[in-house]
């Protein structure tokens, strides 16, 4: 550190009284602002833990030695003739961690990677020096740099500056998946996209569920980090967010974003959630499970209904009405005893199960070409209407089980967003929304989603069962 004219070493492992909560919890809410504001940042990317050091041997790359200048060749000579040239291969994973076509994440199967305390300690720095297997990198907001001398230039990070600013880039922004005939992908911003609200950050929440975490109820200190620092970004220099932002965040979601960040579900159909064994969130928020998560809405068109992004529309079918959250360590951002969520919009009762078809209901020919369904629903639910009628729609169990004798009792759906669609010969109305049981209170909690086609009685596969 003296090398570089610093006086001071920061090493969370060291610096934290681990065993001491109190010293934890005043530690942790200021881990933002230590990683955020360090001159320098040191990452030990290629290490899987704080005890087994980063600086060993590495692999030397796959080379393929390549044959000199032949002797009649006008560039040859004595001198070039004596150089032994090589071709370094390329085996990275071009895995894009923001669904982004310019820059391809170097540390994606680093063991860093698959640590959730690690995600923020990625984000947040100004300047980060990273040890990797086979390589070091340098990051800033400047330019990324490879240890072999391949360079990511400002030009194409002028769109993203760091990680943190990009999740700042989407929050509380106008633009969402309810602007009515402006829908584009999500993940295509070089090729003129569109960037819509919050889904940088349920994007990078996706990376987060999929990590490994030692403690469960360290998930929101673990992201506390970034969502202070998007909040600080949204509301610098701008009066109408310093009013709105700081009232923003609710558990994980953001009021802005709600419907958005409401309808999750696992991402992987043989990855089940777990329930987590002592309280980390209410049931509404995705840090309440273990298990990696996804935010359909965000990619519904490109993986369902590509061929209808210029014809349907989602449409919000439920409203915000209040939260209040009950907090653990005097931290807004940080740990949770308890918190309520007051939703306003349909809620129908749950009368009926049936175990969903394996194969594809043929949507195609009532209404044409269809959406496809989702991966992971494994029921179908008949809901109750007001008019004393009835609707079937696909969804799906936060936890699975082997019993498929589910009790109706006090179970309800609560439907949030909807894509209509009329046709010359029939009608598609897309449903999605929450599974909740009915407590003894009043109130309800959440074991499911519901995602599919909203059919009645007539629809000839329902018919069939």
């Amino acid at each position: 550190m003296a090398s570089l004219g610093l006086r001071y070493v920061w090493i969370d492992s060291l610096c934290i009284l681990q065993d001491d909560p109190e010293d934890w919890a005043r530690e942790a809410a200021q881990m933002a602002d230590i990683y955020r504001y360090a001159h320098l940042v040191i990452i030990g990317a290629n290490s899987p833990g704080d005890t087994l050091g980063f600086l060993s041997s590495r692999e030397a790359p796959d080379v393929v030695p390549l044959p000199p200048p032949p002797p009649t060749s006008p560039s040859s000579s004595r001198t070039t003739t004596n150089i032994k040239l090589c071709l370094q291969l390329d085996d990275r994973d071009w895995t894009y961690s923001w669904k982004s076509t310019e820059n391809p994440d170097h540390l994606r199967n680093e063991p860093l990677s698959s640590r959730a305390w690690c995600l923020q300690e990625r984000f947040l720095p100004l300047r980060a020096l990273q040890y990797g297997t086979r390589q070091a990198f340098w990051e800033c907001n400047t330019i990324r740099a490879n240890e072999d001398g391949e360079a990511v230039g400002k030009n194409i990070l002028s769109m993203q500056r760091n990680h943190v600013s990009r999740l700042a880039k989407t929050a509380n922004v106008k633009k969402t998946v309810f602007s009515k005939g402006t829908w584009r992908p999500a993940d295509r911003e070089a090729s003129g996209g569109c960037r819509y609200n919050w889904v940088d950050w349920y994007w990078m929440v996706q990376d987060f569920t999929a990590r490994d975490i030692t403690k469960a109820t360290d998930r929101f200190p673990a992201v506390a980090g970034l969502a202070r620092e998007v909040v600080r970004i949204r509301s610098k220099n701008d009066h109408e967010a310093m009013r709105e932002m700081p009232g923003e965040y609710m558990a994980g979601l953001w009021k802005s974003g709600v419907l958005e960040g409401l309808f999750w579900c696992r991402a992987v159909p043989e990855r089940l959630l777990e329930s987590t064994k002592e309280h980390v969130a209410p049931s509404w928020s995705w840090a309440s499970v273990v298990g990696q998560v996804q935010f359909p809405v965000y990619e519904w068109y490109e993986k369902r209904a590509a061929w209808k992004s210029n014809v349907l529309d989602f449409e919000p079918l439920a409203e915000y009405v209040s939260h209040s959250l009950e907090l653990r360590d005097h931290d807004p951002f940080g740990r949770l005893a308890g918190g309520t969520l007051t939703m306003r919009g349909p809620l129908l009762p749950v009368t009926k199960i049936k175990a969903r078809q394996e194969k594809e209901p043929p949507l195609n020919d009532v209404y044409g070409l269809a959406p496809s369904r989702s991966e992971v629903t494994d029921g179908i639910y008949r809901l109750q209407t007001e008019r004393n009628g009835c609707i079937w729609v696909e969804g799906g169990t936060d936890f699975p089980s082997s019993d498929s004798q589910i009790d109706t009792d006090g179970l309800a759906a609560m439907l949030l967003i909807r894509v209509p669609h009329v046709l010359d010969h029939g009608f598609i109305d897309c449903r999605f929304g929450l599974l909740l049981k009915r407590l003894d209170d009043g109130c309800y909690q959440r074991v499911g989603f519901v995602d599919g086609a909203n059919e009645g009685n007539g629809a000839p596969f329902l018919q069939e069962l």
